[in-house]
């Protein structure tokens, strides 16, 4: 990937930008708008996780499968 990020053809995002004080919701869902794809890894602890299913629910619905 990182030939392609030096290139400027491929940017990623995730959790770890956020900071204390962020609001994770608004965050999460200003970088699935902007993404033209949205690429999952999925853990048992994931799946577990209430607010990573309402995350993994929202891209769906932003049509960021």
């Amino acid at each position: 990937m990182t030939p392609l990020e030096r290139a400027g053809l491929l940017a990623y995002w995730d959790d770890t930008r956020l900071r204390g004080g962020d609001d994770w919701y608004d965050e999460i869902d200003r970088a699935l708008r902007a993404a033209s794809v949205a690429v999952r890894f999925i853990s048992q602890d994931f799946i577990a996780s209430l607010p990573a299913r309402r995350e993994y629910s929202h891209s769906d619905s932003v049509g960021r499968r």
